[in-house]
């Protein structure tokens, strides 16, 4: 188990307040959150850092990185260098130049407001898809299934983060005004 703090990072993906259904399975209810961190940066090379430590202990240093590269290959790790695409093979907006990590738990991950004591709760609107988190990970190797795993444990609202294209939000003028009479 390699406990791994990833700092200021873009929340994107994110089922934090509620579990949601994997793959449509039955039981598979999760929680998740997908963590952007600019390719190359020093938050992506602690997430790299982290996957060998979770290699060297399940598997001895000798072997590890050798291990850890083929699990790369075959996609059986939560971090990847490579943009996120869509269905039609459409890099996700925000997904360029960024390294992802995709964190899930059956338990519901611990929320924090940035003085990092007050618990946070799905009222409070954060953390929210589009905010800077600093997310607390458990990173580690699963035997089972011969892969690399993260569980998000808890995450830290930060603050606002750029939006998406895909959040629309309301702006001044989207209603008019409705005159009484109009009423039926």
């Amino acid at each position: 188990m390699a406990k791994t703090k990833l700092e200021r990072v873009l929340l994107r993906f994110a089922d934090v307040f509620v579990a949601k259904k994997y793959k449509d399975q039955a039981g598979s209810e999760r929680f998740s959150a997908t963590l952007l961190m600019p390719l190359g940066g020093p938050q992506a090379k602690i997430m790299e850092k982290s996957m060998l430590r979770a290699m060297e202990e399940a598997h001895g240093p000798e072997k590890a990185q050798k291990l850890l590269e083929k699990l790369m290959r075959s996609g059986s790790v939560p971090y990847s260098a490579e943009p996120r695409t869509n269905k039609n093979g459409d890099v996700y907006d925000g997904y360029e130049g960024m390294a992802s990590v995709s964190a899930h738990n059956k338990e519901r991950p611990q929320l924090f407001d940035q003085d990092a004591k007050t618990p946070l709760v799905q009222a409070d609107g954060r953390p929210y898809e589009g905010s800077i988190v600093t997310a607390l990970l458990d990173v580690y190797y699963d035997r089972r299934f011969d892969r690399i795993n993260a569980k998000v444990l808890a995450l830290q609202f930060i603050g606002d983060g750029p939006r998406f294209s895909s959040q629309a939000t309301f702006e001044e003028g989207d209603f008019e005004p409705v005159e009484e009479d109009a009423l039926i």
